[in-house]
């Protein structure tokens, strides 16, 4: 998050039947160990999962995650993004308390890392 010197890491998923996208987070895949968190049992999500909604240029909502391949939502909404940065931050960093400044976000480019 700018500013906040925290990075956090999210990894998409689909509700299934309910048709909801949802971003579930993870710890820093550089990690040693580092696993994805397991779909059936929830696994290691430490800010827990939010709901995504993501519309291209036009605000035509979109139906599901992208893929390799695709091209990048023009727009993307998180609106629990707020509540898992400020209530699910592990209590024992007092320093992880971040507010999201926005949870709305555009396109604006993409690099290579």
């Amino acid at each position: 998050m700018a500013g906040s010197g925290h990075r956090y890491w999210w990894l998409p998923w689909s509700g299934g039947s309910d048709g909801r996208q949802h971003l579930a987070s993870t710890r820093d895949p550089a990690t040693p160990g580092w696993t994805p968190p397991r779909p059936d049992d929830g696994g290691a999500r430490p800010l827990g999962d939010v709901d995504y909604i993501a519309a291209d240029a036009d605000y035509r909502l979109l139906e599901r995650m992208p893929k390799q391949g695709d091209a990048a939502p023009a727009h993307i909404l998180l609106p629990d993004l707020d509540e898992a940065l400020w209530y699910r931050r592990d209590p024992a960093d007092a320093a992880s308390g971040d507010r999201a400044v926005r949870q709305f976000f555009d396109f604006s480019g993409c690099a290579a890392r």
